[in-house]
C-alpha cells in the first residue's frame, strides 16, 4: 500500500495517528479482522429479489474500504477537515483533486449537479452504501449513508435532491 510504503509505518498506525486521533474520530475505527466491526446497523443486499441481512459479512477483502467503520457525524467532521485545509496542505489537496478526463482524481471524483459543481467519494459493499460530497461554492459537506448494498432509489440522485435541499435553507 502506498500509505505504507511512503511512511514505512502500518496503515493502522498512520492512520490513528495522522487522522482518527487528530480530529477525535472517536466513532470511527479500522479493524479489517473482524466482520463490520462495531456496526450499529444492520447492513442489507438484493439477493434474488429479497433484502438479506449481510451483517455478518467480512468486508475486509476491499482491506482500507472494507475495514473501517464509521458514524455520519465522524464522516462529517473528517470532510470538513478534509475540505478546509485542516487534514491535508493545499498543494496536496490540490493534487488528490485534479481530475482526468473521466472526472476521477485522487481519492475524489469531481461532478455536476443543478446546483454546481461538486466534489465526492463514495463507497459500496455488502450491505452499506456511503457518500461524502462536498459544494465547494457554498462550503456545504454532506454525508449520505444507507444500510443497504442495493438500494431501492439511485443514491446519486438522493445526493442532488439533499444538495437542493440543504441550499433552500
Amino acid at each position: 500500500m502506498a500509505v505504507e510504503a511512503a511512511t514505512r509505518e502500518r496503515f493502522a498506525d498512520v492512520l490513528n495517528t495522522r487522522i482518527l486521533t487528530p480530529l477525535d474520530l472517536k466513532d470511527t475505527s479500522f479493524t479489517p479482522e473482524l466482520a463490520n466491526a462495531g456496526a450499529t446497523v444492520h447492513g442489507y443486499q438484493l439477493i434474488e429479489g429479497e433484502n438479506v441481512d449481510v451483517s455478518d459479512t467480512n468486508t475486509s477483502w476491499a482491506w482500507a474500504a472494507g475495514g473501517m467503520v464509521s458514524t455520519a457525524a465522524d464522516l462529517l467532521t473528517f470532510g470538513q477537515a478534509l475540505f478546509t485545509g485542516e487534514l491535508l496542505d493545499q498543494a496536496s489537496f490540490a493534487e488528490m483533486s485534479a481530475f482526468g478526463p473521466d472526472g476521477e482524481g485522487m481519492g475524489l471524483y469531481g461532478g455536476e449537479t443543478p446546483s454546481g459543481d461538486i466534489l465526492l467519494n463514495d463507497g459500496n459493499s455488502a450491505g452499506f452504501t456511503s457518500f461524502l460530497v462536498r459544494v465547494p461554492d457554498e462550503s456545504l459537506t454532506l454525508v449520505l449513508l444507507t444500510n443497504t448494498g442495493t438500494p431501492i432509489v439511485d443514491p446519486g440522485t438522493v445526493v442532488i435532491v439533499a444538495i437542493q435541499d440543504a441550499l433552500e435553507r
